[in-house]
């Protein structure tokens, strides 16, 4: 299944740290295209609801992210976890 993911959201920045608010009465997913043969419409539809709604729960607190490099070639950024883990992300030009 492919599905265009639409996420309107806030960002600000305050240093190195950036902050992200979602907002969950704008978040969709659109279905574009089912790319398998053992699935139906209904089965896609019934999947992107129950993303949408665990999604809108939870998106519209700010969360905090460490802003580690931003250039005009490259942004990367992190999440620390409660448990002390740390996601990074890296977007280049």
């Amino acid at each position: 299944m492919v599905f265009n993911y639409i996420s309107p959201s806030r960002w600000r920045v305050e240093g190195e740290d950036f902050y992200f608010v979602g907002l969950a009465e704008s978040f969709r997913m659109d279905l574009v295209e089912i790319i398998t043969e053992n699935c139906t419409e209904e089965r896609a539809s019934s999947l992107s609801d129950g993303i949408v709604e665990s999604v809108r729960t939870g998106i519209a607190r700010e969360i905090k992210f460490h802003l580690d490099k931003l250039t005009k070639k490259q942004l990367v950024w992190s999440y620390c976890y409660p448990d002390g883990h740390r996601d990074t992300w890296t977007f280049n030009r």
